[in-house]
């Protein structure tokens, strides 16, 4: 998606333009799904799920209706660990769920268990939890430091700014967001901020979070591809 041999110098920070034209190579017209995109990647990998419990809340809807990304990551992964700082979350989901792996801790300082350290990991995940972070640059240094001997790519999810249902509410002088987050994201954006974390790019998706969409909707996604609601971009912790 994005012409990274004339972004790079960008990215990094070597160059500056305070008008900097990002042109995007067309993607697909295939509408992709985020569910299904994510458990293509991992499927037959080992995975360390960051943030895996979501709201505790949406949990059982979300596990019922078959679209609760920790429980598909599991059926499609070699392994899949899931950590997140959500005491009561990973207690329900250890408890009630029955899935056995999920650890309550923060990754970024606390010490990491056996079974996440003696592990190589081919994909770590965090799945729409970038932009509920304070300082997203940092917090993604601190994973590749910590992480960075054991983990080989990084999987990113996040709201897209130019999400269709945003131009929508713009219309009505609006602003349509979830109130725990603290940003949106464009693909330069995403990857300016990973690579600034120590990381590499490796590919960029425009997604939705839902199968299911209208007619309207489907040709609007295929006309205008970056209207999709979520980005996904992958990211190598080595160069």
């Amino acid at each position: 998606m994005l012409d990274l041999k004339t972004l790079s110098p960008y990215l990094l920070g070597t160059q500056f333009h305070n008008s900097l034209v990002v042109q995007l190579k067309r993607p697909e017209k295939q509408i992709v799904d985020r569910l299904d995109r994510l458990c293509e990647l991992v499927r037959g990998k080992t995975v360390l799920h960051l943030g895996f419990a979501d709201h505790l809340p949406l949990i059982p809807e979300k596990d019922k209706q078959g679209r609760w990304l920790h429980r598909l990551l599991c059926k499609q992964a070699s392994r899949c660990i899931g950590v997140d700082i959500d005491k009561e979350a990973v207690e329900y989901v250890r408890t009630r769920l029955q899935i056995p792996d999920v650890y309550c801790m923060d990754i970024t300082s606390d010490e990491l268990p056996d079974a996440v350290s003696a592990t190589k990991w081919d994909y770590v995940i965090l799945g729409e939890l970038l932009e509920h972070i304070d300082n997203p640059v940092a917090f993604l240094a601190s994973i590749h430091h910590r992480l960075k001997t054991i983990a080989e790519n990084l999987v990113i999810t996040v709201p897209n700014a130019f999400d269709a249902a945003n131009l929508r509410f713009l219309r009505k002088n609006c602003e349509y967001i979830n109130s725990d987050h603290r940003y949106w994201f464009t693909p330069y954006t995403l990857a300016k901020v990973a690579v600034r974390g120590g990381y590499s790019v490796r590919d960029m998706t425009f997604a939705q979070n839902f199968k299911y969409t209208s007619f309207w909707q489907r040709l609007m996604l295929r006309k205008y591809p970056m209207t999709h609601e979520t980005l996904i971009g992958v990211f190598g912790f080595a160069e």
